[in-house]
């Protein structure tokens, strides 16, 4: 069960036991002219137990305790598009979550026919619309249904319009990257070409410390540490 870090038990939210979560959320703003343009984004942690056995959520099919546990440090996941999976125990049968580990990154499309991608988007129901004006338009990606829950309405990824010609998409993993560029050339693929993808950096805890670090996206910037030896007596 994953717990907010505010009501986590004391003790609980820490790099052996499991990961963070970082959830993004949008909600109406009430106390703006428009309450739905732009609205509020809101950010929140939740920590989710994990047994050094099971699988890491990770998705590399290894154990915990053997892949993201023994990593230097403490890299954030978030919770992928789609509908949760089933998952069986012997007879008992219970709803999980897909992750994906944080690694940020942001595709470009430029040059683009900007009104039809205006009018398309603006029409699917996958799409929230928070900001249109003349030189911007912004969406937020929630799916069709929206998943709905305390903090508003979960957000999978952002899509930005600039002068109608420069189409940025942002996401915060691979697989929303991924997906998203799927809706996308489903959508207006006759208005779409090869996009630049460009990774940010990511921000984690070292695990030691719980110092936050920024590390750059690279296979070897975080890798699994060797077991420790038990010495001999």
């Amino acid at each position: 069960m994953p717990f907010t870090i505010q009501t986590a038990p004391p003790g609980t939210a820490h790099p052996d036991r499991g990961f963070l979560c970082q959830w993004t959320y949008w909600r109406a703003d009430p106390d703006a002219p428009d309450p739905e343009m732009p609205g509020l984004k809101v950010q929140t942690l939740a920590f989710i137990p994990l047994r050094p056995s099971a699988r890491c959520l990770c998705r590399s099919g290894a154990a915990f305790e053997h892949c993201c546990r023994a990593r230097p440090y403490w890299q954030l996941v978030c919770v992928n598009p789609g509908p949760p999976r089933m998952q069986r125990r012997g007879r008992v049968a219970s709803v999980k979550a897909d992750y994906s580990l944080v690694a940020p990154q942001t595709a470009r499309f430029s040059p683009v026919d900007g009104l039809a991608l205006r009018h398309r988007l603006s029409r699917d129901l996958r799409f929230k619309l928070s900001e249109d004006s003349a030189g911007r338009a912004f969406w937020i990606y929630w799916g069709n249904p929206a998943s709905v829950g305390q903090h508003g309405s979960l957000c999978f990824g952002d899509v930005e319009l600039v002068e109608n010609r420069e189409l940025i998409v942002t996401a915060l993993s691979a697989m929303r990257m991924a997906l998203l560029l799927y809706v996308l050339y489903d959508l207006a693929g006759s208005l779409l070409t090869i996009p630049r993808i460009s990774y940010d950096p990511i921000e984690m805890l070292d695990r030691d410390t719980l110092e936050r670090v920024t590390i750059p996206q690279t296979p070897d910037a975080n890798p699994p540490r060797p077991p420790q030896k038990s010495r001999a007596r």
